[in-house]
């Protein structure tokens, strides 16, 4: 029997859809598995787990378990633990990763802890050659680059943030192993889920947010600011920035995409008057639509998006608000 490379798959809060940190890693792993012969299998938890068993095989997974629980995982992460401990404890994977959200960076060093392996935190490049694991990753706020081993004879956990590698799907396999595994129990937590109060895009972590208008030198003085909030808020969208818009404390150091900040692949990133130099584009080309402002019609950034607006951006931004709101009302819903 070929080692496993296990790969767990979080799913949505709130909708029926595995998170796309999770979907890049696996994709990942399958050309791991492929250049060192170790299987690639997704581990699905959750209450609605069998939602998610096609897009696991689409995206290459070998084999998939599936394991149907009805506690709120993203709010016990200590019954999560105790269940990863007792499934990689009875399967014995090589490996397992994980996708560098919220959830994974509290679970991964607990596991680590918990099962005596090995840990890589936060890779950006991922690798396996004569048995052992190669990970990649930024130190000294992105100064620097380490690279970190560990022996796959022993098992080991790695996490990769998101936009770290490509999501693609595969020819689909028609001889995926689906293994169920209901009723499993672990030992009490502590944890009592009470509700889920959602969180306000302008304060979470851009690299957990679905939508980002980022915003550079373009934006021009920190007044027009406010415009670029308003269409935020009708859209739902957090606030990124170049690290130029950074530098004239537009915003705060850790709202900076780019090789000098954080790496994000949301569903809808909208750049405004940003050139779209390599230093900023490295940190947002993973997103999987692309809309670009700017004024300069040669700017690079319109390479990259998949719509590109050639104009000013303080007129442009507002008429998009003013459509956005329209378009709001004729639907009844709340802006």
């Amino acid at each position: 029997m070929p080692e496993e490379i296990w790969v767990y798959l979080e799913t949505e809060t709130e909708r029926t859809g595995v998170k796309k940190g999770p979907l890049e890693i696996l994709s990942h792993a399958r050309k791991m598995g492929a250049d060192s012969g170790y299987s690639i299998t997704a581990v699905i938890i959750g209450k609605d787990a069998e939602l998610f068993l096609n897009t696991a095989i689409d995206y290459g997974a070998g084999k998939v378990y599936l394991i149907p629980v009805e506690t709120p995982l993203c709010h016990d992460q200590d019954y999560l633990v105790n269940l990863l401990v007792s499934l990689t404890k009875e399967y014995r994977p090589s490996l397992l990763l994980l996708s560098a959200t919220p959830q994974g960076k509290d679970i991964a060093p607990r596991l680590a802890a918990r099962l005596d392996a090995g840990l890589i935190s936060d890779c950006v490049e991922l690798k396996v050659e004569n048995d052992a694991l190669t990970g990649r990753r930024s130190i000294m706020h992105g100064k620097a680059q380490a690279l970190i081993t560990c022996n796959l004879s022993s098992f080991c956990i790695a996490t990769a943030g998101a936009g770290a590698f490509d999501a693609q799907k595969k020819a689909r396999a028609d001889n995926a192993v689906i293994i169920r595994l209901p009723g499993l129990v672990t030992e009490k937590t502590r944890v009592e889920f009470l509700e889920f109060i959602k969180g306000d895009p302008a304060a979470i972590s851009i690299k957990e947010a679905d939508s980002i208008i980022a915003v550079g030198r373009g934006l021009e003085k920190a007044e027009n600011m406010p415009m670029v909030e308003e269409l935020a808020g009708l859209l739902g969208a957090s606030i990124g920035a170049t690290r130029t818009a950074v530098d004239m404390k537009w915003l705060t150091m850790e709202r900076q995409i780019g090789i000098t900040g954080e790496s994000v692949s949301p569903r809808l990133f909208i750049s405004c008057g940003i050139s779209g130099q390599y230093p900023h584009t490295v940190g947002m080309d993973a997103s999987e639509t692309i809309l670009a402002i700017n004024k300069d019609r040669d700017a690079p950034i319109f390479k990259l998006a998949g719509l590109g607006i050639i104009g000013d951006m303080a007129k442009i931004i507002p008429a998009l608000a003013r459509h956005i709101k329209s378009a709001m009302e004729r639907e009844g819903r709340p802006q």
